[in-house]
């Protein structure tokens, strides 16, 4: 028996531009998602779910119960863009 759970992207300034690559338990389920949302069949009991986008990655355990819809959402971190500034900061600074 197989229930759905649902995968979303939260949407920030730059996200949509970008793939997502989904995976469960190891396995590559699909590279983007669609409007920010993918509907994912899955069978009953624990799954791991990874999700990367570019160099970022995170992963959680689910557990898929017979009738109950599972949603599942994700989104970059602030920090991350702020990494992201400061060394693109740090790299004017060394050519300047």
């Amino acid at each position: 028996m197989k229930e759905k759970i649902i995968v979303e992207r939260k949407r920030h300034f730059s996200e949509p531009r970008y793939s997502v690559g989904v995976y469960i338990d190891d396995e590559f389920v699909v590279n983007t998602i669609k409007n920010n949302r993918q509907e994912i069949e899955l069978s009953l009991g624990k799954h791991v779910l990874k999700v990367k986008q570019g160099n970022r990655s995170g992963e959680i355990e689910i557990d898929v119960k017979k009738g109950k819809e599972l949603t599942c959402s994700f989104s970059s971190t602030f920090l991350t863009y702020y990494g992201y500034f400061f060394l693109i900061f740090a790299l004017a600074l060394s050519y300047g």
